[in-house]
């Protein structure tokens, strides 16, 4: 979507290791589509890390605020 990289997994509670097992090449964004658990879905130590490698982490509540932004993008 508009030249970013949007990668969608399912993972209870993304970890720091399962983002280090990814190729992932800066400005990605990763979605957990796990929602069971809110905002638990992702760790704080994975949190962390994203911002080290520039990678945006986003639970699903928080991708629809995100994807929104680009409706006003022609």
């Amino acid at each position: 979507v508009h030249n970013v990289k949007i990668i969608f997994i399912y993972e209870y509670c993304l970890s720091k290791v399962s983002l280090m097992q990814l190729s992932l090449e800066a400005k990605s964004v990763i979605v957990n589509l796990h929602n069971w658990n809110g905002s638990s879905s992702i760790s704080k130590e994975a949190d962390n890390f994203s911002k080290t490698i520039d990678v945006t982490l986003l639970t699903v509540k928080d991708f629809y605020v995100f994807i929104k932004k680009f409706e006003h993008i022609s």
